[in-house]
């Protein structure tokens, strides 16, 4: 039986290396922690209970987590920078334009300093929560589109949005409709 000890965001070097035959080498890998569950602090106080996943672009580590002994505990986003961790958005973040906070995230991405998540709030969206895709670059949000915008060509709203990717200013997401 496997037991799991802690989770831990941990980046390195990978590369491949095609050689001849007879041909010999050498590669010192050096890897960093870069945070760790139950002692890595987070921005809004506690420390990161728990690591769910993680972005790697151009070396800038996101990971999405949870923090169980914040007050209030909160799910989020956090960029690695050096040794501590930047907020990207958390369940404690003022969606830009509303009154709400968010209440989770589902997927994201990132390309380069700017970060694109699928956020989800309280609203009048059904037994639902709504979602939106937001980009965050330099701790300032940009909405793309929620599930309040009418699908292109079509006479309908987005029922659900995911899998959100992004190369510089361009932004690409899946958005449902029923």
């Amino acid at each position: 039986m496997l037991r799991r000890e802690a989770s831990m965001a941990i980046a390195g070097l990978a590369a491949l290396i095609v050689l001849a035959p007879g041909q010999v080498l050498a590669v010192d890998v050096v890897y960093r922690t870069v945070a760790v569950a139950e002692v890595t602090d987070v921005p809004e106080g506690g420390d990161l209970t728990d690591i769910y996943n993680y972005s790697l672009d151009e070396g800038r580590l996101v990971i999405e987590g949870y923090s169980g002994n914040s007050d209030p505990s909160i799910d989020g986003l956090w960029a690695a920078e050096g040794n501590r961790l930047e907020t990207v958005a958390t369940t404690d973040t003022t969606i830009p334009g509303n009154i709400f906070q968010f209440v989770g995230f589902d997927s994201f991405g990132q390309d380069g300093a700017a970060t694109v998540f699928v956020g989800r709030y309280p609203d009048a969206c059904d037994a639902n929560d709504c979602e939106g895709v937001y980009v965050e670059k330099d701790g300032g949000y940009r909405l793309v589109a929620d599930t309040f915008d009418t699908v292109p060509d079509r006479e309908t709203t987005f029922d659900s949005l995911g899998s959100p990717a992004m190369e510089g200013e361009h932004v690409a997401f899946v958005g449902s409709v029923q």
